[in-house]
């Protein structure tokens, strides 16, 4: 099963769990490579985030 999708379903019903999960990876990663751009970062993290349905 990829990573991603096994994220989904680990985090099915806990989307603010799934968030702080990724929130923790972004910081790791933040202060491991100072010189890549932020955005560039997040987005490669959070790509693969469903937008919330209403």
């Amino acid at each position: 099963m990829p990573a991603r999708l096994a994220l989904l379903v680990d985090f099915e019903s806990d989307r603010l769990g799934l968030l702080v999960y990724l929130a923790g990876h972004l910081t790791r990663a933040l202060q491991a490579m100072p010189d890549t751009h932020p955005a560039l970062i997040a987005g490669q993290i959070l790509h693969g985030l469903p937008r919330r349905r209403r």
